[in-house]
């Protein structure tokens, strides 16, 4: 608002006051008007934030004669609200986080307080509340979803931040793939001696697009785990080629952005396969221990697969082409066969069988008995002979023992 005060001598009839103004920054006056016959004017329609400079003058005679111009007077406008910030762009620079890039806006109609940023779910209605970004004409956004549709807005404050400008037009711009959540219920069953199934749900957030789930497995006496390996996209997949009855520990995890971003792990899941066929028994022995009978030995399997059931044993004459009937012989790893034809010889051979009996392993290489008497026998034959002879030597002391006494 201007003010004055009236002229020390009017010289005549006041017709009315006529005002005229400039930028500051100008050197001539462009625009003049009536101001009426009060000392007082509101000068509209300017500039925010701007200084300008302000003269008066008095007319008299029906305006027909002007009075001087009065001194100059340069008053600023208030600071105004700034328009809207121009060119904003928002770029992902990671799975969490994008940055905006924007332009001061054409006019800031005051002294900048801040730039203030709002967003949002693509797919949500309301804006989060703003947060501030300084002067600078960027700003990072971080802790984001990855893979998710955001929407974006600027605007500028001036007036220690009580001008607040209109927001920007919103700009949409999604992150990057990130790393998927863990599987979910993984289970792992056994359905052979070799291979183990196992099955998942989805994860809770894929966050990006699924490239392929990843399994990694380890027996569970061992510290680390082996080479993962891709199960496609299904939630289901058979491990094979693993060690009959032995436990395993098992992991699933779902891989975005073509196999580049590793999901997590999800929780490990026992399971033990089932039980095998054993190797055959190792290093089988023959011994003659009499006329009839072989005492047959031989050492665990270097791999049982299972639990031992028993062994069997089956024989022939070497003569013969064909083995006869199998028998148990237990668990341990020995056995006397007896009834057998003296000065004969026969190929043994053993097996292990596990799970009940219901699976058995290879036999074990022959091995053939010697025709002729085994040495044990004859270490049997002498053992007899020798306890004869002192049977015989202690008769015959008792009695000499008798009759030396009956002589007195």
């Amino acid at each position: 608002m201007l003010t004055w005060n009236h002229p020390i001598s009017f010289n005549g009839i006041l017709h009315d006051y006529k005002i005229r103004y400039k930028l500051a920054s100008d050197s001539r006056y462009d625009i003049s008007f009536s101001a009426g016959g009060r000392p007082f004017y509101v000068v509209s329609s300017l500039s925010p934030f701007t200084a300008y400079d302000f003269q008066v003058l008095a007319s008299t005679n029906g305006g027909a004669l002007l009075g001087n111009w009065s001194l100059t007077v340069r008053s600023s406008t208030k600071e105004g609200v700034p328009t809207v910030p121009l060119n904003l762009s928002a770029n992902a620079t990671s799975a969490t986080s994008i940055k905006l890039v924007w332009n001061a806006p054409m006019l800031l109609n005051g002294a900048l307080h801040d730039y203030k940023i709002r967003y949002k779910l693509l797919s949500d209605k309301n804006f989060s509340s703003p947060i501030t970004a300084a002067k600078q004409l960027t700003y990072s956004i971080v802790g984001l979803t990855p893979f998710t549709d955001y929407d974006f807005q600027v605007q500028a404050t001036t007036n220690s931040g009580l001008n607040v400008g209109l927001w920007s037009s919103s700009i949409q711009r999604k992150t990057f793939e990130g790393a998927s959540t863990a599987p979910l219920n993984v289970s792992a069953t056994a359905i052979s001696a070799t291979s183990i199934r196992l099955t998942w749900n989805q994860p809770t957030s894929f966050n990006g697009i699924l490239h392929e789930y990843s399994i990694r497995y380890k027996p569970s006496s061992h510290s680390t785990y082996g080479t993962s390996i891709s199960a496609g996209m299904q939630v289901d997949y058979t491990v094979n080629g693993l060690k009959p009855f032995t436990s395993y520990q098992l992991q699933v995890q779902a891989n975005t952005n073509s196999g580049l971003i590793l999901g997590v792990w999800s929780l490990s899941v026992a399971s033990k396969t089932l039980e095998g066929a054993s190797t055959a028994p190792i290093n089988a022995s023959a011994t003659v221990i009499s006329e009839t009978s072989i005492l047959l030995t031989w050492n665990h399997p270097i791999s049982l697969n299972g639990i031992l059931h028993d062994y069997k044993i089956r024989y022939k004459l070497t003569s013969n082409s064909e083995y006869g009937s199998s028998f148990s012989a237990g668990d341990r790893p020995f056995y006397i066969i007896n009834n057998l034809r003296s000065f004969t010889e026969y190929d043994f051979q053993v097996l292990a069988s596990t799970n009940g009996g219901a699976l058995s392993s290879n036999w074990s290489i022959a091995v053939r008995s010697s025709k002729k008497e085994g040495g044990m026998y004859r270490d049997f034959q002498r053992f007899l002979f020798l306890l004869w002879l002192v049977m015989l030597l202690s008769t015959s002391l008792a009695h000499l023992k008798l009759l030396h006494q009956a002589s007195y």
